[in-house]
């Protein structure tokens, strides 16, 4: 009898080539993906085209000496449009052609892991039948049992000793950190300049030339990686547990088990606005949806009841909270019932006196006329847990869920998955400032796939611990790595150089508690600033002005105002976050203990 039998010691093996099939048959079905968004785009920039003619006033009498810019031609957008799409075809004729090759090594592995099997197998068959007696066949299995047991061991041994070294690693690079922040304690006390000043304005730079980045891009590359929230189903990852829990709550309602409204709690940042529009496209699609963005603060119910009656198209929306509860709270609902998104619920709070009124009423309108409507709206989990302590009557009239954070996993997903419908060719370029455990293992590496996988891996744990939850910012620095060839139709990601945060250490506390209130409120006028912290309008303007010349705020573009990018302070404009702040900033607050 064979120990452990064939089957079993063949499990592992078959397990590798029937993952290397999956990943084949997965990466076969983007090609689909990839051409249909290049047509897709094509069609977009020749719908754009003909929209633009039409809208287009016939031009006026000039000048010879006019600098005017001419508009594109019929002809150049038409060469545009069929470059997308024989870009799209070529590049998608690329992917099949590479996809052919790749489950050659698998087939391999698993050939000469039977091979060896079956040779094992018969090298014992062959020592028990030249046995001679009983005590020598015993013998015979006694040394094959623990030939296979010691090389068990010694796999174990390897994997003890690496986890060993990666700890000393993690330690080491602990103690390092501790010994540079000594040393830089040091150097301020003896007056010795220190070149975090100078990774502070590079950091700005980089931040101040985001657009000038994106306009590098080639034209497919930037429709995946817009920072604008996902209107797309297929580019959403990590969300299929919560557009499932949102459904069954839904459901419940609709059946009459449940209250109707239902409050999402998710960091600022982390793609509430994009978990929205796939709902509305998913999970409502055959439903009549009202959504209303709550783009600023709203200091008294009857100017929410404004927005809300506007979005349920009343025609004349003027009216108050009283007056539209009362009206919904008598209607009857409709087959299908009607859904309203609120997005941005943290625009109902004010960290003041009497600063929890309106969403408070607000928190009971809802919960009045949800016979009729479904409520679905989203805050920002500082702003609930505010809320959960100063009204906690409140919001007890509502449900909440909170949106499964994005891991590590789910973040390189996100981004491979756009990458994947550009078409190209990926690869990852080796860091200079590799560990010394990651070259051992690129040196161990047999093939020029495994080398890529390593490299890979390391990007994203990388980038992970970079970008956190911010997921603007996990986008921003993938493509701030990509180097493209466009002729080869390749993109080579380079080592992630992660920007230098050092210099949010030099920020007072009064900074400090007013970059938490922007967490909680996610805008702030001036006016708001002095409220919450019961200033002097000047003590206000200094505060929110030297972060504004910081980088850490920037104002809140209005529908009828663009930015006009200056940096003052103005009385009626408001502020937020810069969004690619948003997880350093978390991660300042946290090792002051001001946030948790």
């Amino acid at each position: 009898v064979l120990d452990p039998p064939l089957p079993e010691r063949l499990r592992r093996p078959a397990e590798q080539l029937r993952a290397a099939v999956r990943r084949l048959w997965t990466e076969t079905e983007q090609v689909q993906h990839i051409v249909q968004y290049n047509i897709d785009a094509a069609t977009d920039e020749l719908q754009a085209f003909l929209e633009e003619k039409d809208d287009t006033p016939p031009p006026k009498a000039e000048g010879p000496e006019s600098e005017e810019t001419p508009p594109p031609t019929a002809t150049e957008i038409i060469d545009a449009a069929g470059k997308l799409v024989t870009d799209g075809l070529g590049r998608a004729t690329t992917t099949l052609s590479q996809l052919a090759t790749t489950l050659g090594p698998a087939w391999t592995d698993f050939v000469k892991a039977v091979n060896a099997e079956f040779r094992q197998d018969w090298t014992d068959v062959h020592r028990r039948l030249h046995t001679t007696d009983t005590a020598e066949e015993q013998w015979a299995g006694l040394r094959s049992r623990l030939e296979r047991r010691v090389e068990k061991r010694l796999g174990q041994m390897r994997a003890w000793w690496l986890l060993a070294v990666a700890a000393t690693v993690r330690y080491a690079t602990t103690v390092r950190r501790r010994v540079v922040g000594l040393i830089k304690i040091g150097q301020s006390a003896v007056g010795v300049l220190d070149t975090g000043e100078g990774a502070r304005y590079e950091t700005i730079d980089a931040l101040s030339g985001v657009n000038a980045l994106q306009e590098t891009l080639p034209l497919i590359y930037r429709r995946l990686f817009s920072f604008d929230p996902l209107d797309e189903t297929s580019l959403l990852e990590g969300r299929s547990r919560d557009l499932v829990s949102v459904k069954q709550h839904f459901t419940r309602w609709k059946d009459s088990h449940q209250l109707g409204v239902l409050l999402v709690q998710a960091p600022l940042g982390s793609g509430r606005t994009s978990a929205l529009n796939i709902l509305q496209e998913v999970v409502f699609k055959d439903y009549e949806v009202a959504r209303v963005n709550l783009k600023e603060r709203i200091y008294h119910p009857d100017e929410f009841a404004v927005l809300i009656a506007t979005a349920l198209g009343y025609e004349n929306p003027a009216m108050t909270l009283d007056e539209l509860e009362e009206d919904l709270v008598h209607s009857k609902r409709s087959d299908p019932p009607h859904v309203c998104f609120i997005d941005n619920m943290e625009h109902l709070v004010l960290r003041a006196a009497q600063g929890v009124n309106v969403i408070e009423r607000v928190i009971l309108f809802l919960s009045r006329s949800d016979r009729s409507m479904y409520w679905l709206g989203t805050i920002g989990t500082y702003a609930w847990q505010f809320l959960s302590k100063t009204a906690d009557k409140a919001v007890g009239f509502v449900d909440t869920y909170h949106l499964a954070p994005l891991d590590r996993s789910t973040a390189e997903s996100l981004i491979i998955n756009r990458h994947r419908r550009s078409g190209m060719t990926l690869q990852f370029a080796e860091p200079k400032d590799a560990s010394a455990l990651m070259r051992q293992r690129l040196k161990r590496a047999k093939t020029p796939e495994q080398r890529q996988s390593l490299l890979r891996e390391d990007f994203f744990d990388r980038l992970w611990r970079a970008s956190g939850q911010n997921v603007m910012l996990a986008l921003y620095y993938w493509i701030r790595c990509a180097q493209f060839d466009e002729e080869n139709s390749t993109l080579t990601v380079q080592p992630l150089a992660p920007l230098r945060f050092d210099y949010l250490s030099d920020l007072t506390l009064d900074h400090a508690f007013t970059l938490k209130a922007f967490f909680l409120h996610k805008t702030l006028s001036l006016a708001d600033h002095s409220r919450i912290f019961n200033s002097s309008e000047a003590e206000s303007t200094v505060i929110l002005e030297s972060l504004l010349n910081g980088y850490f705020i920037e104002e809140v573009p209005l529908a009828e105002r663009k930015p006009n990018g200056d940096y003052h302070v103005k009385r009626h404009a408001i502020y937020r976050l810069r969004p690619l702040l948003l997880h350093p900033v978390t991660s300042f607050l946290q090792s002051k203990n001001i946030v948790y």
